[in-house]
């Protein structure tokens, strides 16, 4: 049977839908990244994992930039997919290979803006933190360190006046101080 190639049709989608397929697949891709990040750790995974895979697994990842970054559509959704199957084909050898999940000590205290604040030891820690869909901020003990650095009037008092505590503090203004905090008028 002879093909008939002066009738034939290319069938493509939009480039519209092309987009969007893309994009929901990056979302995809993405989410995956941070599950194992949150389960071994930032840029832990192939590092845990024979030498030829990881590096199979970072040409895998290139390919995957280079297809967004020179617009290849098509060849994008491809490489995603093919993303999403390294990652998962890294975490089962990762798991076979006996290695550990991180898991980190994460202490979580409320801001007055109702936000969250995980303090955690190390990056690999910061990756593996939840905010289970809660509005948080996570910070490393070397991110506290500078913090507290930064702050030399906290830290002279600290150091004047051991056991001091940092509270909330309100704000003062000409306006409102007198009538709520100031003496009573003797008259």
């Amino acid at each position: 049977m002879a093909y008939d190639f002066n009738n034939a049709r290319l069938a493509t989608k939009p480039k519209s839908e092309i987009v969007v397929d893309m994009m929901a697949a990056l979302h995809k891709l993405d989410a995956l990244a941070r599950d194992m990040e949150r389960k071994w750790g930032a840029c832990r995974l192939p590092a845990l994992v024979p030498d030829d895979l990881a590096k199979r697994f970072y040409s895998q990842h290139r390919k995957v930039s280079m297809a967004l970054r020179e617009g290849r559509n098509q060849d994008a959704l491809h490489e995603i997919e093919r993303m999403v199957t390294a990652w998962q084909f890294l975490d089962q050898e990762a798991d076979r290979l006996g290695a550990e999940p991180i898991h980190p000590a994460v202490w979580e205290v409320a801001l007055s803006d109702g936000t969250v604040a995980a303090i955690v030891q190390d990056e690999d820690s910061a990756a593996a933190v939840d905010p289970q869909d809660r509005a948080m901020k996570v910070y490393m003990l070397s991110e506290i360190a500078r913090l507290i650095e930064a702050m030399p009037t906290v830290m002279a008092i600290k150091e004047e006046w051991p056991g001091a505590k940092v509270v909330p503090t309100r704000t003062i203004t000409a306006d409102n101080y007198w009538w709520e905090h100031g003496d009573e008028l003797p008259f």
